[in-house]
């Protein structure tokens, strides 16, 4: 089914984006329920939910655990969060968004919960899909706030450690702004 819809858009000239979720899975997802090494979710001695905050990833003087925090914990009760940073995982998750591009023929990735994700991880997966698929155009939810903010998840010129290769970010605060005048 997915297959034809995708060949139908692009017989009429349009693209196939597809929303590429690596941060985290529902509780009822096939790996929860089965999962292949206890390393693949990121486990705290209790329930630990991210802070949802973008400013711990960004500033060099930020805590390691407001750090942690931000990436590794569950985004809520229901989502269990992804260990990007474990091998086999991370190479089952780059290996089908490479599937999925070549049976599909998916056009652009929409990546969900960008920033809650390892950002090392994202560059790896990134780079393998440039590589194969230079073509296509990947593009992030980074819900946060200001342009220097989203700048530090996407390519840029600023002279900081950590260069991500992500293409564009989804700017969810110009949505809000539409949004609110109608």
């Amino acid at each position: 089914m997915y297959k034809r819809l995708a060949d139908s858009l692009h017989r009429h000239g349009m693209k196939l984006i597809q929303d590429a979720v690596y941060n985290h899975v529902g509780l009822y997802h096939f790996l929860i329920q089965d999962l292949p090494e206890k390393n693949w979710l990121h486990q705290w001695p209790e329930y630990t939910q991210t802070n949802y905050r973008d400013q711990p990833l960004i500033d060099p003087h930020a805590s390691a655990i407001d750090k942690k925090i931000t990436s590794d914990g569950w985004f809520t009760h229901q989502m269990p969060d992804l260990n990007q940073d474990n091998p086999d995982l991370a190479e089952f998750l780059i290996e089908h968004a490479l599937w999925c591009v070549e049976i599909f023929g998916v056009d652009a990735w929409r990546i969900d919960t960008y920033i809650y994700n390892s950002l090392n991880f994202m560059n790896r997966c990134n780079k393998a899909l440039l590589e194969e698929y230079p073509h296509i155009t990947m593009f992030g939810e980074t819900w946060v706030h200001g342009t220097a903010n989203q700048a530090y998840f996407v390519r840029n010129n600023l002279d900081i450690p950590f260069k991500s290769n992500l293409q564009a970010p989804l700017i969810f605060n110009a949505c809000f702004r539409v949004s609110s005048r109608q």
